[in-house]
């Protein structure tokens, strides 16, 4: 089979590819299929003490998966976090309430914060935060 048809495969199975990084890319969606949560905010990752704690919504956190904690979005809802200096994205699934720093509206894990800057020592990103939109 060659490459060509193995992508189109993918996206047609919409799953996602993991590239040379090991970061989580999404095959193409449609733009329709996202639905803004906010345009430019704040997020900042978990640091290592929550790993093995309850989150909010009953799940033990581990900082190596992709998830987030968010005020008001619904548990299992996946959210798509975009790094707004460098465009880099990771899809997540929400899992826990926060932050509960003023002027943030996502944490996220430790994980996807390494693919989301390569600096993680900033601790604070300015991101974009789009709600995935299943079709039924």
């Amino acid at each position: 089979m060659q490459l060509a048809q193995v992508i189109d495969t993918v996206a047609m199975l919409d799953l996602p590819v993991v590239d040379e990084t090991d970061s989580i890319v999404m095959a193409e969606v449609e733009e329709d299929s996202y639905e803004v949560v906010s345009d430019e905010t704040k997020a900042s990752y978990y640091h290592d003490k929550f790993s093995g704690k309850k989150t909010a919504s009953g799940a033990i956190f581990d900082n190596t998966k992709y998830t987030a904690a968010h005020k008001s979005l619904p548990f299992g809802t996946k959210i798509k976090v975009t790094n707004l200096k460098n465009k880099r994205s990771v899809v997540l699934t929400v899992t826990d309430r926060g932050p509960f720093v003023k002027g943030r509206t996502v944490d996220v894990s430790k994980r996807a914060f390494m693919d989301l800057t390569d600096n993680i020592g900033r601790g604070v990103l300015d991101v974009k935060i789009e709600r995935i939109v299943e079709e039924i």
